[in-house]
């Protein structure tokens, strides 16, 4: 029977159904003969009206799944198709030639074709559509086959057809990148189970420390753009307030950090990718946070400090270095006496810059063994000048 011209008018709909206020009048055989969902509904009780709360893709996506029960034709697309099989999750249609199965043989069509063409893009179109969408994308196994299609990417050498992701770029650049851009929304879980994952495959570190100090950067932004509001005391117009402007729930950056950190390759920590800057950050972060991975962030800072100028040694506040240099005299790799040399040339170009203070020498001065230094001229110049200047 063709049910196509019912679905079109309403005529003789026996069931209203609700999506984000827009309303549908349908009919319940068609529905119930697809949708496991609709068919329990049938047997709890005589109903007449249902609301969809949080349907997948919203009122559109429900009118391509209405018409696919009606048995017209439906149009899937790159665009529509995560929305799509999550719509058919919510409700249940399963069974061979159901919305399910239709869907899933699109979907895993899309991911051969962007496997070949070693695609990153449209696996991270993909993966943007199932951030939005949210844990029925997880469950419904899009996350996974797109994260595994990502990593082959990434594992496989590019094509002259290909748009990998070009991950040298500079941070900025790199955040308009529209794969990069959907690994950021990526939420905490789904993010992790991909860098393990990667990780294991044997994905390049330096392309996860890229990842993950673009994943922490963009988290601890956000949370201090969060913050700024609060501590201003102008009256805020809630009329004026859009209902999407709703505040996320508060991101534990504790948890994130030591999840991020902690699964990360070693090597990772001590890539091209750390720059001293983001170190500096993220280690203020953790120290104010009580994170666990603070250890191995000092570690790493104190491996960069090596290759850094005095000029660029400066930007580091004392008290980190003070932290930094600990940590490296601590460790078995024979560091005090390179330790040593930093503190001497860190307060030496402060003395340059005239802003050396007496309570930044107190703190530094002391930091390395006193047999760390074959030679004292340079600490009693430093001393010198703070005693001189008087501050």
């Amino acid at each position: 029977m063709d049910f196509s011209k019912f679905r079109q008018s309403g005529d003789l709909s026996d069931l209203t159904v609700t999506v984000n206020e827009q309303v549908f009048k349908l009919h319940k055989f068609p529905l119930y003969a697809k949708s496991e969902y609709f068919c329990k509904l049938a047997h709890s009780a005589d109903v007449k009206k249902v609301e969809l709360m949080g349907f997948p893709g919203g009122p559109d996506i429900f009118s391509i799944v209405a018409d696919f029960c009606y048995n017209m034709k439906i149009e899937l697309s790159k665009n529509n198709i995560v929305q799509v099989r999550c719509a058919a999750e919510f409700l249940q249609m399963k069974g061979d030639g159901n919305l399910i199965d239709i869907s899933d043989k699109f979907f895993q069509d899309t991911i051969t074709s962007t496997k070949m063409s070693r695609s990153t893009s449209c696996i991270a179109s993909l993966l943007l559509y199932a951030s939005a969408v949210g844990e029925l994308a997880n469950v419904s196994g899009i996350v996974d086959v797109c994260c595994e299609a990502l990593i082959e990417c990434w594992l496989k050498p590019p094509t002259k057809f290909s748009s990998p992701t070009n991950i040298s770029k500079q941070a900025s650049e790199r955040r308009e990148d529209k794969t990069i851009i959907a690994l950021l929304s990526l939420p905490l879980d789904w993010y992790l189970k991909l860098i393990i994952s990667a990780r294991d495959r044997g994905v390049q570190s330096s392309l996860l420390a890229e990842l993950s100090t673009s994943y922490i950067s963009v988290l601890i932004e956000r949370e201090e753009s969060e913050e700024k509001p609060s501590q201003t005391s102008e009256p805020v117009d809630s009329a004026a307030k859009s209902p999407r402007s709703k505040s996320p729930k508060k991101t534990d950056i504790a948890k994130v950090l030591d999840n991020i950190i902690t699964i990360l390759p070693e090597e990772s920590l001590f890539s091209d990718a750390i720059t001293i800057d983001w170190l500096t950050k993220v280690i203020r972060v953790a120290t104010t946070q009580n994170c666990k991975c603070r250890k191995l962030l000092v570690k790493a800072a104190g491996e960069l400090l090596f290759k850094l100028s005095a000029e660029e040694l400066c930007t580091i506040s004392p008290s980190l270095l003070r932290d930094i240099v600990q940590e490296s005299c601590s460790s078995e790799n024979g560091q005090t006496e390179k330790a040593c040399r930093i503190v001497d040339t860190y307060m030496s170009e402060m003395v340059r810059k005239g802003v050396l203070t007496a309570d930044t020498f107190k703190l530094l001065a002391t930091v390395v063994p006193k047999d760390a230094r074959s030679n004292h001229d340079q600490m009693y110049n430093i001393l010198e000048y703070v005693l001189t200047a008087g501050n």
